[in-house]
């Protein structure tokens, strides 16, 4: 008798024999009766080897019957993506979780390959950045935020960054990420001053860049003379702008406006001494105050030419004209009304006073 096993079939043993061949594929037996006997086989082993590329693990390796369908799978780590399986008899090679036919003894391999993802940085106003692109998983990326003439760096918003207001600066990127670098104008401080006499406007805080306005407005009796300080576009005129680069400061100088100047008919008769026709006999300080032989010392106020406002210490500020100062009339700022003025000797001056019908007494 002999037994031949099919493929991927083992012969085992007979049955029905007693001999001490019984386990051999091939005996003789001497019939003396009838008889049956049987053949038994199975199915052989194979083993089933799987080995895996760096990023991942396998389940599935074993030993398995003949023509078994064994399953097997493929799990990625992280930031590691699987690609495929590489061997025979694999009925889904691109699955993760699939069957492979086992007739062999086989080997096989599960396939990983590390994640890619992308990082973008969006453009925006104000500043350059740069480190956009793709990086494989776990890369620790650098990018940069360099902010344009007028800007600075703010701050970096979305993704885990390691110093996000630092404009150099690193990110793990674990993850597809879109990142935003914000920049900020850079504002400056316009200060203005004044010398005594007039003021200033146009003071305030510009962004980097702006041409602001200044203008200085000379109060009565003053006259723009010059802005000092930083830099304007003519420091000459009272009306003009500078351009916001950096913080300003400003000062308008005004002056007095002399008697001298502006008094009609009016002429110098000794050093720093001059004679009006209709205003009298004065001296001009430099710093306004003029002396007058009439009122002593007094603090001008031009108008124009045939008007005066002036400021005397017992009087307080009086108005003098050219059609009514030589018949010896001013008009009171206090009183609102007119005052006559008296020079009844060289040295006294009388004042009396409309507004209460009497004379004014002496301080």
């Amino acid at each position: 008798l002999s037994a031949l096993p099919l493929p991927g079939y083992e012969f085992i043993s007979w049955t029905g024999i007693e001999d001490e061949k019984q386990n051999s594929p091939e005996i003789t037996i001497i019939l003396q009766q009838d008889k049956t006997v049987t053949a038994n086989f199975q199915k052989k082993l194979f083993n089933l080897q799987i080995s895996a590329s760096e990023g991942g693990t396998t389940t599935g390796e074993n030993s398995y019957p003949y023509d078994t369908e064994a399953s097997i799978s493929a799990v990625p780590n992280n930031g590691y993506k699987f690609t495929q399986w590489t061997g025979t008899g694999i009925r889904a090679p691109t699955a993760a979780e699939t069957e492979v036919i086992v007739t062999e003894n086989k080997t096989i391999a599960a396939n990983f390959e590390l994640l890619q993802f992308q990082l973008t940085l969006p453009v925006v106003s104000g500043g350059i950045v740069s480190g956009s692109g793709l990086y494989d998983y776990g890369s620790n990326v650098e990018i940069s935020a360099t902010p344009t003439t007028g800007y600075t760096f703010k701050k970096w918003s979305g993704g885990n960054l390691h110093a996000p207001t630092s404009s150099l600066t690193t990110i793990t990127l674990t993850e597809d990420t879109n990142i935003t670098a914000s920049f900020d104008r850079i504002v400056y401080n316009l200060q203005l001053n004044a010398s005594i006499g007039g003021t200033v406007s146009g003071g305030g805080r510009y962004y980097y860049g702006y041409i602001a306005s200044v203008s200085a407005i000379p109060e009565n009796g003053y006259k723009f003379m010059r802005w000092e300080g930083d830099t304007v576009q003519d420091q000459n005129i009272p009306f003009t702008t500078t351009s916001m680069i950096s913080d300003r400061n400003l000062t308008a100088v005004f002056e007095v406006i002399p008697l001298s100047e502006n008094l009609e008919d009016t002429s110098e008769i000794a050093p720093d001494w001059y004679d009006s026709a209709w205003f009298g006999t004065f001296f001009q300080n430099e710093n306004g105050w003029a002396y007058h032989l009439k009122f002593e010392w007094i603090y001008p106020v031009i108008e124009n030419k045939k008007n005066i406002w002036f400021w005397h210490a017992q009087l307080g500020w009086v108005w003098a004209a050219y059609e009514s100062f030589p018949d010896q009339y001013l008009w009171s700022q206090n009183s609102q009304d007119w005052l006559l003025w008296v020079n009844d000797t060289p040295a006294t001056i009388r004042f009396y006073d409309y507004s209460i019908s009497d004379w004014l007494s002496s301080p």
